[in-house]
C-alpha cells in the first residue's frame, strides 16, 4: 500500500528520531490517563449507568413468597428394573464356576494394616 509515496513498513521508525521517549514517554502515558479519566467520568453521569442501581428496581413495592415443594421419586421404578436385567441373563449362560477365580487367589483391593 502506497499513499504519497510513504511505506510504513521502512518509515516508522522516524517517528521516534522526532519524539524522544526518554522526554515524552511520561507526559504521553499521563495524557492517556487524563482521557481515559474523562471517558469514565462522562459514562458513569449517564442515566442508569455507575455503581448505583435505578431507583425503580432498588425499593420492589411488593414481595411475593413462593413456599419450595420437596418432590421425592417413587423407588418402585428403581425396583421394576431389576427383574428385567435379571431376565435378559439367563442362568445357563453364565459362566462356569471352574472358569471363575476363586477368592482366596484373588488379590485384596485394599492392603491389611496393623
Amino acid at each position: 500500500m502506497q499513499v504519497f509515496d510513504y511505506k510504513p513498513m521502512e518509515q516508522d521508525y522516524r517517528i521516534w528520531l522526532v519524539v524522544n521517549p526518554s522526554t515524552w514517554l511520561i507526559p504521553i502515558l499521563a495524557a492517556v490517563l487524563v482521557v481515559a479519566l474523562a471517558v469514565h467520568v462522562y459514562a458513569f453521569s449517564l442515566p442508569d449507568q455507575g455503581w448505583a442501581a435505578p431507583e425503580a428496581a432498588a425499593a420492589p413495592e411488593e414481595v411475593v413468597v413462593v413456599e419450595e415443594v420437596v418432590v421425592v421419586e417413587e423407588p418402585a421404578a428403581v425396583e421394576e428394573a431389576a427383574p428385567a436385567a435379571e431376565e435378559a441373563a439367563p442362568v445357563e449362560d453364565a459362566a462356569p464356576a471352574e472358569e471363575a477365580a476363586p477368592a482366596e487367589e484373588a488379590a485384596p483391593a485394599m492392603p491389611e494394616t496393623a
